[in-house]
């Protein structure tokens, strides 16, 4: 069998197993919990973004609102409530201690979220360079 053949063979044999997946040009909804809720200013942030320092208080709740409903399987309503309790712009998101959060969320999810936001933290846009946090 040649070359040619043989990838024409296997890539038959992928789209015959996949043809119930949408193609690259079809939109897909990822988050529809998020695109329903009207009383949150949406923006596109997601919970996989990094927090930027330079987001404003209302971003900054809308990243952690889309953290607690992934990563923490909340209701809308209740990870709307949380994110606005913590409040906060970018600088608060790097600077508040992992007790802070525990006191705010709880031990099990101020843990969690302290543990998300360090591995976020050296990223690009997310705490400036000239900055060196110790927590």
């Amino acid at each position: 069998m040649k070359l040619q053949e043989l990838f024409r063979s296997r890539e038959s044999k992928h789209n015959k197993a996949h043809s119930d997946l949408p193609g690259y040009e079809e939109k897909i909804d990822t988050n529809p919990v998020l695109n329903t809720m009207s009383d949150f200013p949406l923006t596109g942030i997601k919970a996989g973004d990094t927090p930027k320092w330079k987001w404003t208080p209302t971003q900054c709740q809308e990243w952690l609102r889309a953290v607690f409903i992934q990563e923490f399987g909340e209701s809308p309503d209740q990870a709307t409530k949380m994110a606005k309790r913590i409040g906060g712009s970018g600088p608060s998101i790097y600077m508040r201690h992992r007790y802070e959060r525990i006191s705010l969320l709880g031990e099990g999810r101020g843990i969690s979220l302290y543990a998300i936001i360090l591995m976020k933290r050296n990223r690009i846009g997310a705490v400036p360079f000239s900055l060196i946090l110790n927590h």
